[in-house]
């Protein structure tokens, strides 16, 4: 991630508060959604297609065209990134702090699975799941390589779709930030969605981990 990207990202996330007069929990949900809708319609239009693509209402307003277009242009990890810390900054601070969102960047995330691949050369042959999984900044990266290490092995894109959906999982309160998750995950293993012409289901759970995960207990490996 490079620097000039978080000082272009201010940028924007300053004209959205301008736009709509400052912060709001629901003005969050909805620029996010209308920021994934564009991106969606723009480079993963199967996805629109099987049905993935959110209701949105702002779609035509400018700062958010500008803003989707410059998110297509980053890496994916990024994106998402970016995406998910839109969502935080646009909400009410009070909000924001009790919720603690606060987003894990791509190249933590990669050092993590790298260091988890040290321990596990077949990550394939695990299951995941992520108690705080808001923005899939570790499922995603776990997704990308679990369908890499598939694909090498000849699997189809249709069972390495169902493999990924039994063999991770996460929870998550906020229910804006399960559905990014589950549409990130779909945008990331994008091809293998396309060529099985179905939309990936992954385990996200709305729910507070220390709480609901009991009953998972044992089902996971990390």
């Amino acid at each position: 991630m490079l620097p000039q990207d978080k000082s272009v990202f201010v940028g924007h996330i300053r004209r959205l508060l301008a736009f709509h007069g400052g912060e709001s929990s629901a003005f969050a949900a909805e620029a996010v959604r209308s920021t994934l809708a564009l991106l969606l319609d723009s480079s993963y239009p199967k996805l629109v297609e099987f049905g993935l693509r959110p209701k949105a209402k702002l779609t035509k307003r400018t700062e958010i065209i500008a803003f989707a277009s410059w998110l297509g242009g980053l890496e994916f990890l990024d994106c998402a990134f970016w995406l998910s810390s839109t969502y935080a900054c646009l909400m009410p601070r009070p909000r924001r702090n009790r919720q603690a969102l606060f987003f894990t960047p791509p190249s933590l995330s990669s050092r993590l699975i790298r260091s988890l691949r040290q321990q596990r050369p077949r990550l394939s042959a695990a299951r995941f799941v992520d108690p705080s999984c808001g923005g899939s900044a570790f499922l995603v990266p776990l997704a990308v390589e679990i369908a890499r290490e598939l694909s090498f092995a000849g699997w189809s894109s249709g069972r390495i779709v169902t493999h990924v959906e039994r063999h991770i999982a996460g929870f998550e309160l906020d229910p804006v930030l399960c559905e990014l998750s589950r549409v990130f995950l779909n945008m990331a293993l994008y091809d293998h969605v396309r060529q099985a012409r179905r939309l990936l289901k992954p385990n996200i759970i709305q729910g507070n981990a220390l709480a609901s995960a009991l009953p998972y207990a044992g089902s996971y490996d990390v």
